[in-house]
């Protein structure tokens, strides 16, 4: 057992100080996932037939010179610092540059609606969009009238156009339709004056698309049809029946769907009209119109939106149903990697296991696997989480898998299931982040004895594959103590280390030293 804490000598408040902070933050620097290069496919190392005795802390291989000396963990960790402060000449790259930073370009109206102004003569204030954007949904009548007079105040005709569109796009997303109207018919006026102005066919589309979502479809087409480039045009009149469809007029939105003369072009308008009811929770409706979508794989992906919708609104049965329509799912990750987390995150595992034999070839089921197991570990449910990993068919996928649930238990609180985790790990440059990381945790939950263990298992697996310790998070877990106080608990500096915690010690000043 330690000592008593003794008091610290006066001009070394610092170091306890900066230790503190280090306890309070303990292993922040590591709270993600392990290193890419440890997680990706194939560029795991395979273990160091050097293994260490268990229980005996080996010494860093390169030679160096003799160690200062020191008795307290005090000087230790003044020890520590020193060797961690490394001149800048060594470091990659200098911690501050002489360059100067690159100026941001001024947000204009035209920029936050994602138009491309250029460089014109007259900038708008880069605060008005924002301003104006929120008090028309949000502010009282008197701000809204002021940011109104400040519209009106623009000179340029084509950024006043622009300016009345985010007015109304803001009241139409707030549902304030008729509110929104006299807005955009006003803005709709300037149009003809800025058609030589950069930007102008982008504002065409977004006055368009704003016309169809205050349920006024002729308009929106008739907007539309101003503009020349081709694909834009398309873009926009495809996009319209979806915008009729979120004012609740789904019978408009089809009849539009019919005036578009390509079948393809129909098919993308019709998957918009299905994804506006699967979010609306007209699940059923959305999937009868999916049959009228005569491009397959236009239909496949309407029903990969209107799979997560049902997964999301806890309808997992309903959701597996619909993925057993959907072919090529291999081909899908992006899909199945939400469809993971949605099954899971509504309670829906069994479901979520059960799509895994839909999906051809070995390797796309190990990774859809892996995703199910990290949503599980996400949840704090270690158990459940490494059953998932069992069943994993390809090998590494399986030891890429257990180093992400180790990982996203730990960011759970769980770390006992993630030191199992951890633990059935086969290379060891995947286990040493984890190890001590698995150490920060339980130093955090007082558990020393445990700590010291996971620290020695961390150092031989340091010591096996080569990877360098973590020695700053290393120097609090070391040398930091909990203890109880009358108001709950305190962090302090230890007055004296255990022989096991010298060892310990020991080594990492060791290899500390070796990186000056």
């Amino acid at each position: 057992m330690p000592d008593s804490p003794r008091q610290l000598p006066v001009g070394f408040n610092w170091l306890t100080c900066a230790m503190l902070a280090l306890v309070t933050n303990l292993g922040c620097d590591q709270q993600g996932n392990a290193p890419e290069t440890d997680l990706k496919q194939g560029a795991v190392r395979k273990p160091d037939a050097r293994a260490a005795e268990p229980g005996v802390i080996p010494a860093p291989n390169a030679a160096t010179s003799p160690l200062p000396q020191w008795e307290t963990p005090e000087e230790w960790v003044k020890l520590m610092s020193e060797a961690r402060n490394l001149p800048q000449a060594q470091s990659g790259r200098p911690r501050s540059s002489g360059q100067p930073k690159q100026a941001r370009r001024p947000i204009t109206v035209g920029s936050m609606l994602g138009l491309d102004e250029g460089e014109s003569e007259q900038e708008t204030e880069p605060d008005l969009f924002p301003q104006y954007y929120n008090l028309a949904a949000t502010g009282s009548n008197a701000e809204f009238d002021g940011t109104i007079q400040k519209v009106e105040a623009i000179p340029d005709a084509g950024q006043r156009a622009v300016a009345y569109c985010a007015i109304a796009r803001a009241l139409l997303a707030e549902e304030a339709f008729e509110r929104a109207k006299p807005w955009l018919v006003e803005g709709e006026k300037l149009l003809p004056q800025s058609r030589d102005s950069a930007g102008h066919e982008q504002l065409l589309h977004l006055y368009a698309k704003a016309f169809a979502r205050s349920g006024d479809g002729n308009k929106a087409v008739e907007v539309a049809q101003q503009i020349a480039n081709l694909d834009l045009r398309e873009k926009t009149l495809i996009s319209i029946p979806g915008q009729i469809a979120k004012t609740g007029d789904v019978k408009q939105a089809l009849n539009f769907v019919e005036t578009i003369p390509d079948r393809n072009s129909q098919s993308q308008a019709l998957r918009q009209v299905t994804l506006v009811l699967a979010r609306s929770n007209a699940c059923n409706l959305a999937l009868s119109l999916t049959e009228q979508i005569t491009n397959e794989e236009i239909r496949f992906r309407a029903l990969e939106g209107i799979v997560l919708e049902l997964a999301k609104a806890g309808r997992g049965k309903q959701a597996l149903d619909v993925v057993r329509q959907i072919l090529f799912l291999h081909r899908r990750p992006w899909f199945l990697r939400a469809l993971a987390k949605s099954l899971v995150g509504t309670g829906h595992l069994n479901q979520a296991l059960e799509v895994a034999p839909l999906i051809e070839g070995s390797g796309e089921q190990s990774t859809y696997l892996m995703e199910v197991a990290i949503a599980v570990a996400e949840q704090g449910k270690s158990k459940q989480a490494l059953e998932v990993v069992q069943q994993i068919p390809q090998r590494e996928t399986k030891e890429n898998a257990l180093a992400k649930v180790a990982s996203a238990l730990l960011n759970a609180g769980e770390a006992d299931g993630a030191l199992k985790a951890t633990q059935r790990l086969q290379y060891d440059n995947q286990k040493v982040r984890l190890l001590y990381r698995v150490a920060s945790a339980l130093h955090s939950r007082g558990e020393d004895a445990r700590k010291i263990a996971v620290l020695k298992e961390a150092v031989a697996a340091s010591q096996r594959s080569g990877e360098k310790p973590p020695l700053f998070s290393v120097m609090g877990v070391l040398s930091m103590e909990t203890i109880p106080t009358e108001q709950g608990t305190s962090t302090q500096l230890k007055s004296s280390f255990s022989p096991e915690e010298r060892q310990l010690a020991e080594y990492f000043l060791q290899a500390a030293q070796q990186k000056k």
